[in-house]
């Protein structure tokens, strides 16, 4: 719930008390004192002066004074005839109050004013409540209670839940996992998910990848039945993938298609009907033609980003999203340029999304450190230092951090700087954590192959980076117009992954397959 929102919502709480006062003015209030006053006008006056206040907060909320609306909604409460209110009365008010207090940012008084709402009237609190608790309960690092609330609106509101953005649906998850709780409340949570038929408010992104967290969950459990029931739903290439290359779950291998090729195939399909269901959006268009481009369809790929990239230049663009996605249509016209071997035109188009994200404010990060990556693959340290040196880090997230470092300690190899390579590579161990991929493609800039290898067999033996890392070593569709820097780099990843040491540590857990499909990027 934003702050827009939960002020929206306290507006629309304030305005059901006023017309609860309204229909106890015509009557005894439900839960009216043994001691009122015997005078029916003294009545009348009393709660004519309650209901006034609340119109007067109803309306401070309607024109954002919510400073106002709080000092309004304090005077109900010390009202002498607040006590005489019936439940919904005193649950209105509290949870008006704490949402507007949580608007305020008084996010304290807000829990505490939450909290008595729900004691108020406890079968009162719908999924509205339990969002602004969970919000609430976010903001003051509460988060077993944040999460227990938003698993009771997945649990008996699926609905509202659904409408929730992907990318915070997929945040919770994150923060779950991140919780000393032994995996309770995200396995709550995904079940909760998946019973209640959950499908991503963003069409281009897929909830497969949660079923197959969950799939995982029962797998170490041993329920292998309902593990069984979900690997007869995957059709995703990735989740039919590591069923496949991972011991764990050898058992469930019969259970899921077989047909690799097929399934890239069918992902193709699917992407094409998701992006033809929402031609508004061109963030649409980018994932069909990135699914094109990872089944070694490059020149259709082209010509599906072209056409959208010439209607958004248009009088009237069909699309909505341009703001937030034009930059990473263009980052994807990069990919297939270079698939292509058309490499300043890929370079072009890169810079063109930097550029973009730069002007509209939209993930500036993110393509400021791809064009470094692009800039170092092609054996251009100084451009790619440059354009690193001007990424925020206190915007960055943990992984952007660590991406960032890989293109600086990249360009240091290229420079033949060895004191600043190893000053990145020593902090990039430090933080390994937060980002495998990058750390691999800076040890393979700087050749330390021992350290590599080692760091894949401690990734292999870990059960919960196990998977990725199997991903990882897999034999991809060879670059078909790699850069010599790129050509490099990949005979340098094979020679590691051949090795005897990484190929136990392989065999220990996993195998090896021919993929149909390019190496994902880090």
């Amino acid at each position: 719930m934003t702050i827009r929102h939960a002020t929206g919502r306290a507006g629309a709480l304030a305005f059901a008390l006023v017309c609860t006062l309204g229909s106890t003015l015509g009557g005894t209030p439900a839960a009216a004192a043994p001691a009122a006053p015997a005078h029916p006008a003294t009545v009348e006056t009393d709660f004519a002066s309650l209901t006034r206040l609340m119109t007067q907060a109803s309306e401070q909320l309607d024109k954002g004074d919510t400073e106002g609306a709080a000092d309004t909604l304090l005077a109900v409460i010390r009202h002498p005839r607040f006590a005489d209110l019936p439940p919904d009365g005193h649950y209105a008010t509290f949870a008006a109050l704490a949402l507007t207090l949580y608007a305020n940012g008084q996010t304290q008084e807000a829990y505490d004013r939450m909290k008595q709402a729900g004691l108020a009237a406890p079968a009162l609190r719908d999924a509205d409540y339990w969002f602004g608790m969970a919000d609430i309960c976010s903001e003051l690092n509460r988060e077993e209670e944040a999460l227990d609330a938003i698993i009771i609106v997945a649990q008996k509101w699926p609905e509202p839940f659904r409408a929730l953005e992907s990318e915070y649906v997929f945040s919770l998850l994150t923060r779950a996992k991140a919780l000393d709780d032994g995996g309770a409340r995200r396995l709550k949570l995904l079940e909760a998910m998946y019973a209640g038929k959950y499908v991503p408010e963003n069409p281009f992104m897929l909830a497969e990848g949660l079923w197959f967290d969950l799939f995982d969950i029962y797998v170490n459990k041993g329920e292998t039945e309902k593990a069984a029931a979900l690997a007869r739903t995957f059709v995703e290439f990735s989740s039919l993938v590591r069923i496949r290359i991972d011991h764990r779950y050898a058992a469930f291998r019969a259970a899921a298609p077989l047909d690799l090729s097929g399934a890239v195939a069918q992902s193709v399909q699917r992407a094409r009907a998701r992006t033809e269901a929402h031609p508004d959006l061109i963030e649409g268009v980018n994932f069909y033609a990135l699914e094109l481009l990872d089944a070694n369809r490059p020149a259709e790929a082209l010509k599906v980003i072209d056409a959208a990239l010439k209607k958004a230049q248009g009088a009237k663009p069909p699309f909505t999203d341009l703001d937030e996605h034009l930059n990473w249509a263009l980052d994807a016209r990069n990919s297939i340029l270079g698939k292509l071997g058309r490499w300043k035109e890929a370079e072009a188009a890169q810079v063109k999304a930097r550029d973009h994200a730069l002007a509209k404010g939209e993930d500036i990060v993110s393509q400021k450190i791809n064009l470094g990556g692009f800039y170092y693959l092609q054996g251009k340290p100084d451009l790619a230092l440059e354009e690193v040196a001007g990424v925020d880090l206190t915007q960055t997230s943990p992984y952007g951090i660590m991406a960032a470092e890989e293109v600086r300690a990249c360009a240091y190899a290229q420079k033949g700087e060895p004191d600043k390579l190893k000053a990145s590579l020593d902090f990039m161990k430090g933080q390994a954590k937060d980002g495998y991929g990058p750390l691999r493609s800076a040890l393979l800039c700087a050749n330390d192959q021992d350290a590599l290898a080692a760091l894949i067999v401690a990734k292999l033996d870990d059960p919960d980076t196990r998977a990725d890392t199997l991903i990882d070593v897999q034999t991809y569709l060879p670059e078909p117009a790699p850069t010599p820097i790129m050509a490099e780099l990949d005979a340098r990843r094979a020679h590691v992954i051949a090795r005897p040491d990484v190929q136990a540590a392989v065999a220990k857990y996993g195998i090896i397959l021919s993929l149909p499909t390019f190496r994902p990027t880090n």
